[in-house]
């Protein structure tokens, strides 16, 4: 028996009409392998846009009343002890008058945030990528 090629290559539209036309039907099931392709084959593995780092803006506020009375940083426990990565950390406390290790909000009176946990790293602009999905656009300072 022969293959009939208008009966492989037949689509149906809105309309339910069945076009039986090998040509046709060649048409528009290589364009749509084209487009499905396009999309997955070349946008999203080969270009690596499913990960696409898009910069987040938002403001976080919160509001803190400061202690009455401050436990010494000597009798708290986890002060001066290794964290994971081995490294110890000491503890300070905010100077909540000057502003250090904490923020006082743009243009709200009274609002200040304070991290409760600080870490600091330098970083510098990567000169030499040109392209931020192969290569990391900062580096940390040594």
């Amino acid at each position: 028996m022969a293959l009939d090629w208008d009966e492989c290559l037949a689509y149906t539209t809105v309309r339910s009409v069945t076009v039986r036309h090998r040509w046709l039907g060649l048409t528009y099931y290589t364009l749509i392998l084209a487009i499905v392709g396009y999309i997955f084959g070349y946008q999203i593995i080969h270009q690596r846009h499913y990960n696409v780092m898009i910069p987040v803006g938002g403001v976080i506020q919160a509001n803190v009343e400061g202690p009455v009375n401050l436990t010494p940083l000597a009798k708290l426990g986890y002060c001066n002890t290794p964290y994971v990565d081995g490294k110890v950390y000491s503890c300070r406390y905010p100077e909540l008058a000057t502003g250090v290790l904490s923020k006082v909000g743009d243009g709200v009176e009274g609002s200040l945030f304070i991290g409760t946990r600080l870490s600091s790293v330098k970083q510098h602009r990567n000169l030499s990528c040109t392209d931020e999905y192969s290569c990391a656009p900062w580096e940390p300072e040594a």
